[in-house]
């Protein structure tokens, strides 16, 4: 099975109670891509959707370590 990489590899930081955006996007294996949160804690407030996009207004201050990982076409989800 081929390797996914994601990318941006790190997020800008978010501000507490502003609007945040940022799109996951893949290179890799082959297309459509599912991604999911697979390891730590996404910070309250923020969604990541399926698709890559994260969205929200961050409500908590503190460092958040997560994973997220991507799914090609051929891989298994959940």
């Amino acid at each position: 099975m081929p390797t996914i990489e994601l990318f941006p590899a790190t997020l800008a930081n978010a501000i507490v109670d502003s609007p945040y955006t940022a799109n996951i996007q893949a290179l890799g294996g082959t297309s459509p891509y599912t991604f999911a949160v697979t390891d730590g804690t996404f910070p309250p407030g923020l969604n990541l959707s399926n698709t890559g996009a994260i969205t929200g207004t961050p409500v908590t201050v503190s460092t958040f370590n997560f994973t997220i990982t991507a799914y090609d076409i051929y891989s298994s989800y959940g």
